[in-house]
């Protein structure tokens, strides 16, 4: 709770809904929600008498019985617990976005507030998600300009904001072909009569549900062209022989297959490969004798200016795609058994 004036304040959703069960885990959520977003520390109704076994003084903690405003020197933060015996099992720290990146910054994207009621839900929602999305972008392209050099004129910026992925995988599986062939019809008709979001329904499919031995996958662009509905060709079936993923052998290239550009698209889409790029920039800024070029700026020069071609540059630059590629890999669940050099 720290000194007298800056009180740890502590409530319950229970005083509102009672014994929720298993539901008192995201209902706190949802009140600490509602607080951050109308700036309020509520209260807690029928609070007389504080339990004397609890040092309230001591831990100096206290239980609001009105609604405070929340106070202006201390962070927009709740901490959620919930464990009991009706099966509740959550902790969480919920913050608003404003403190983890600033009020400047949230002032210029401020997002309506949600309607309940008749009002019209959907807009709400749709300028909501809009503005959340802004923020998003804008949040990456500070991080990229925290750990980017500067790009020579010459060059394609990289400063951008990140651009989500042009294109989304579709996975589709079932115990027997004709339940899969069944699946695949049920997919492209509803993905034909209904608007989605490619990036949601590839994540759906590849990490929320279960891979069966019989499969088949689609890929789809992730921008509708003149507004038509995204629905893609599936492969044909296959069959796997067993549920237990395949050893994966990876195997480095050397000097020799670099090409001015290589890696640029992979930045610009893939927020782990600029990571993994990022990270290695500053591993090699700390050598005892580091490069006087930047990998980023490297990767992003165009082939007129490029020093890909100069083993000096090729063969780190070379190295670090590469390693990109197998945490880029990674992230989507494709990992390696091994991972070995060419030479």
């Amino acid at each position: 709770g720290g000194s007298p004036d800056h009180k740890l304040y502590i409530g319950s959703v229970k005083p509102n809904l009672g014994h929720s069960e298993g539901a008192s885990g995201i209902s706190s959520v949802m009140k600490a929600i509602l607080a951050l977003e109308n700036h309020t520390i509520p209260p807690n109704i029928n609070f007389s008498t504080p339990n004397p076994k609890i040092p309230f003084s001591g831990m100096n903690m206290a239980v609001p019985v009105d609604a405070i405003p929340w106070p202006e020197d201390r962070a927009r933060r709740v901490s959620v617990n919930s464990f009991g015996i009706g099966g509740a099992n959550a902790h969480c720290i919920i913050e608003t976005l404003e403190e983890y990146l600033g009020a400047s910054f949230t002032k210029r994207h401020l997002v309506p507030p949600l309607q309940n009621g008749n009002g019209s839900v959907g807009a709400h929602v749709s300028s909501a998600v809009d503005s959340i999305s802004a923020m998003k972008m804008d949040l990456r392209s500070k991080m990229r300009k925290s750990v980017t050099a500067q790009v020579a004129s010459d060059s394609s910026t990289t400063d951008n904001a990140y651009a989500r992925p042009s294109m989304a995988l579709y996975v589709l599986s079932a115990a027997n072909p004709t339940s899969l062939r069944q699946s695949v019809t049920d997919y492209q008709e509803y993905l034909g009569s209904h608007k989605t979001d490619p990036a949601d329904v590839s994540y759906t499919l590849c990490n929320r549900r279960e891979h069966l031995s019989h499969r088949t996958y689609g890929v789809v662009t992730t921008e509708s062209v003149n507004g038509a509905h995204l629905v893609p060709d599936f492969s044909p079936l296959s069959k796997t022989n067993n549920n237990t993923p395949p050893d994966i052998n990876m195997i480095f290239t050397g000097q020799g297959a670099q090409w001015a550009g290589m890696g640029k698209e992979l930045m610009d889409e893939y927020e782990t490969f600029y990571n993994t790029i990022a990270s290695l920039n500053l591993v090699l800024s700390e050598l005892e004798h580091p490069p006087a070029w930047d990998l980023i700026e490297e990767l992003s020069r165009s082939a007129e200016s490029s020093n890909v071609g100069r083993a000096e540059f090729s063969q780190p630059l070379v190295c670090a795609v590469q390693v990109a590629l197998v945490d880029l890999l990674r992230s989507w669940g494709v990992v390696p058994s091994a991972v070995v050099g060419h030479s």
